[in-house]
């Protein structure tokens, strides 16, 4: 059996969004249960473990390098499992943490083949060896 990704992981950001406005939390919860629905179908040694939330978002970031999808709107986490709040570092300050909200472009709704690999789509976009 392949050992290729049947899910992947651009083009699941771009049927997500046009569903709407998402968070990348969101995106990828879409992800993990679409892959557990492929990985239901297969033996357990054909099973593909699916992208874990930082390489997700890394793909997010790709996206938005190329101007696939933008940030919508940001909002403050309210609730913290640990009754305080949670902090971030941006830019070397210290600041509240957000939730980005992100949505599809006219560019990345445009596009049909970069969704397939959105590394080497920026690879190529931006001369990255």
């Amino acid at each position: 059996m392949s050992r290729n990704p049947p899910v992947r992981t651009g083009l699941t950001i771009k049927e997500a969004l046009e569903g709407g406005p998402l968070a990348i939390a969101d995106m990828h919860r879409i992800y993990k249960d679409k892959m557990t629905a492929v990985n239901a179908l297969r033996s357990k040694r054909d099973r593909i473990r699916p992208a874990t939330y930082w390489s997700f978002a890394r793909q997010c970031q790709f996206a938005r390098a190329l101007g696939f999808i933008e940030k919508e709107s940001e909002t403050p986490v309210s609730e913290v499992p640990q009754g305080d709040r949670l902090l971030a570092i941006r830019d070397g300050k210290v600041v509240p943490s957000t939730v980005i909200i992100y949505r599809l472009t006219a560019a990345g709704l445009a596009e049909q083949d970069a969704w397939g690999n959105l590394q080497g789509a920026a690879r190529k976009h931006f001369g990255w060896k």
